[in-house]
């Protein structure tokens, strides 16, 4: 039964990461506005924005194939020890960057603190349960 929920979780999990990398990877900066409103800056220098969006269309495509593991991971749930230990870990280290932002209003707020704790606690557990999934033996 674990192993059933464990990978309803993985799969979820990946699902709702593939939208947030499509949103950001296929929209930039703007985004496709799959997360809300797309009207919240004016730009002043086009090239650099355009230089810019660029990079954070890479970064969307990166989340992209992170939630297309994770969705792997949910179906081969047998080889998903090494990737989802990888990815968990690149999620804290996402969320502790976010702390690098010292702004406790933006933080704390209800658009952020989900995320982060999401990030910095969700994803840990979530590594654990992987893992002690991994260690029973396989079921015929």
């Amino acid at each position: 039964m674990s192993k059933k929920v464990l990978k309803l979780v993985l799969f979820l999990t990946g699902m709702v990461i593939v939208v947030l990398g499509i949103n950001v990877g296929f929209g930039g900066i703007t985004t496709l506005g799959l997360q809300g409103g797309t009207d919240f800056y004016t730009v002043t220098d086009h090239d650099t924005f355009g230089i810019r969006d660029n990079h954070v269309r890479f970064a969307g495509g990166i989340i992209l194939a992170i939630g297309i593991t994770i969705t792997g991971c949910a179906i081969y749930l047998e080889n998903a020890f090494t990737p989802m230990m990888i990815i968990t870990t690149a999620f804290v280290i996402g969320g502790l960057a976010r702390l690098s932002a010292l702004d406790t209003g933006i933080l704390f707020s209800s658009d952020i603190l989900p995320s982060l704790i999401i990030e910095l606690f969700g994803f840990p557990l979530l590594a654990y349960w992987v893992w002690r999934e991994s260690k029973k033996p396989q079921s015929m």
